[in-house]
């Protein structure tokens, strides 16, 4: 049964990792850790009614995303503000309507517990992501950079843009299974931040991002698994060492330079 989880963590992980390369290019880091935040009133819906978290957090992030969208054309406001708007009152609905009992799991995820369907949606929405954020690469990066150079490429950056917010409310989902609502911005901005101290191009980037996002995942749920600890806060700590790793790297080339 856990060879399953560590799949499941691995392919999530990996989804997330591969967003996460256009999060850093469109410099909104800290959407998907809000985001996350925004999940809890559906997480306390969920666990209320007794079904998997994922059912209660998609809506409300979906929901969020297609907000955050529209709201900031039409108002001309940034998307961070906004996303700090949502954030502060999903987080204080979530607070006070989610059982204490269940906060931990909320907080912290729950992915060695899950079930065989739970699994099964978990990678299905991986591959998923997986499969429109590769067929979406080259508009994707082309509104990172310009979106006027975009426009001239025949990329349609609004709609674009709002399957980007998509495509990050999904995965802040899939985080929320695997480390939680407080770690999630963590395997959004880590893994990239971190494949961004070697990278030299924009598919190294992608590779490394996918890979390091992969690897911290599988080593965070083994060290979990094997001494009884909370997985999230384990994954995270992985992917903290990755990231001093690869930032210890890029100084020293730098020094030798």
């Amino acid at each position: 049964m856990f060879a399953w989880v560590l799949v499941t963590g691995i392919l999530a992980a990996a989804a997330i990792g591969y967003l996460g390369v256009f999060v850093i290019f469109k410099r909104v880091a800290l959407a998907g850790d809000a985001l996350s935040h925004v999940a809890l009133p559906g997480i306390a819906l969920a666990l209320a009614l007794g079904v998997d978290v994922l059912w209660g957090a998609l809506p409300v992030l979906l929901l969020a995303a297609v907000i955050v969208y529209f709201v900031s054309k039409s108002a001309h406001l940034y998307e961070d503000a906004i996303i700090g708007i949502l954030f502060s009152l999903s987080l204080a609905i979530g607070v006070l309507f989610i059982n204490l009992e269940d906060l931990e799991a909320a907080l912290f995820g729950d992915i060695l517990h899950l079930g065989a369907g739970e699994m099964t949606v978990t990678i299905l929405l991986s591959l998923i992501i997986l499969l429109f954020v590769w067929a979406l690469h080259r508009p994707l990066t082309l509104t990172c950079f310009s979106s006027d150079l975009a426009r001239a490429n025949g990329v349609k950056v609004e709609r674009t843009n709002l399957f980007f917010f998509v495509l990050l409310a999904l995965a802040v989902g899939l985080g929320v299974k695997v480390v939680g609502t407080l770690l999630v911005g963590s395997l959004v901005i880590i893994p990239s931040s971190a494949a961004a101290n070697l990278a030299r191009s924009l598919k190294s980037l992608t590779a490394l991002s996918i890979g390091f996002a992969a690897l911290s995942t599988a080593l965070g749920l083994l060290a979990a698994h094997a001494f009884r600890l909370l997985p999230g806060p384990m994954i995270v700590i992985f992917e903290g060492v990755l990231f001093l790793l690869t930032l210890t790297g890029k100084l020293a080339r730098q020094r030798v330079r």
